[in-house]
């Protein structure tokens, strides 16, 4: 959002911003993905303070089938390593996890260097009309919140048809 904002400004080309911000989204799935890879072939009982056993169990019950969870997970920040460590624990092809990878992070990107391009002709409200900036803030946050919820409800209804 903040390269959206300077964006606005002429200080960064919007283009590059989408581009740069869409690979290393990427780059991000890829390695979370790769982490996934790496859990599955460990034979480690416990990583830190994480009981691998509890977390294999966890995560084969959620089987991922399709790129639902990828999309969704991008935007509700707090699942979406959870998702990409067991798309890989799961042995999701990478084919298939760049497939809807790439797809998810253009859009990701494309959505919030826009919503910072929008806003920063808008900062003016920040300084005189509080309330207005507050309700757009609270809407932001409602909406990221719904969508977390949203995933959950989705996560926790598959791992009840698998049990």
């Amino acid at each position: 959002m903040v390269a959206g904002v300077l964006s606005h400004r002429g200080l960064l080309d919007i283009s590059n911003v989408i581009v740069i911000a869409s690979c290393a989204a990427i780059l991000h799935d890829l390695l979370f993905w790769s982490l996934g890879k790496k859990l599955l072939k460990t034979n480690k009982k416990k990583i830190f303070f994480v009981n691998l056993d509890k977390v294999k169990e966890f995560l084969d019950r959620l089987r991922l089938n399709d790129g639902v969870y990828i999309f969704i997970s991008k935007f509700a920040w707090n699942l979406n390593r959870v998702i990409l460590v067991a798309s890989g624990y799961l042995e999701m092809p990478v084919k298939e996890l760049l497939r809807y990878s790439i797809a998810t992070s253009i859009i990701w990107s494309i959505t919030f260097t826009s919503l910072g391009y929008v806003f920063a002709s808008e900062t003016h409200i920040l300084k005189t009309d509080v309330r207005t900036a507050t309700i757009a803030v609270a809407i932001f946050v409602i909406i990221v919140i719904g969508l977390e919820n949203f995933l959950k409800r989705l996560i926790e209804k598959k791992t009840k048809k698998i049990s």
